[in-house]
C-alpha cells in the first residue's frame, strides 16, 4: 500500500478545515441572521410582538440543552458520529421551519435549530 503524497494530505486537511470553518460560521451566526426579521416573522404568523421575541431565548435554550447532552455524548461516541447527527438534525430543523404553517411548529423548528447549530462550538 502506498502512502499518500504530502500535497494530497495537505489539500485534504485544507478541505476539512474549510468545511469546519464554514459550519462554525453559519452555526454561530444563526441568531444574527434571523434576529432582525423577528418582527416580520411575528406579523406573518399573526402573533404578538412579545410572543415573537421569545424566538431567540428558544434558540439559546436549545443550545444549552445540546451542550449538556451532546458534549458528553461526543466524548463517549466520537465527534465524527455526533457531527453527522448534528448536520442531519440541522437539516430537519431547517426543513421544519420552512414548512411551518403556525407559530408553534416554527418554535419547535427554531428550538431544534438551536440544539443542532451550536454543537460545532463544542468541537
Amino acid at each position: 500500500m502506498t502512502k499518500p503524497r504530502y500535497s494530497q494530505v495537505k489539500i485534504k486537511n485544507f478541505y476539512i478545515f474549510a468545511t469546519l470553518s464554514l459550519l462554525i460560521f453559519f452555526d454561530t451566526s444563526l441568531g444574527l441572521f434571523y434576529l432582525p426579521a423577528v418582527p416580520a416573522i411575528g406579523k406573518s404568523f399573526n402573533i404578538s410582538p412579545e410572543f415573537s421575541k421569545l424566538l431567540y431565548p428558544c434558540v439559546l435554550f436549545g443550545s444549552a440543552i445540546s451542550y449538556m447532552i451532546l458534549g458528553p455524548l461526543s466524548d463517549a461516541k466520537g465527534t465524527k458520529k455526533i457531527l453527522c447527527l448534528q448536520l442531519a438534525l440541522l437539516a430537519v430543523s431547517c426543513f421544519l421551519c420552512l414548512i411551518s404553517t403556525n407559530s408553534y411548529l416554527f418554535f419547535v423548528g427554531i428550538f431544534l435549530q438551536g440544539m443542532a447549530s451550536f454543537y460545532t462550538v463544542i468541537l
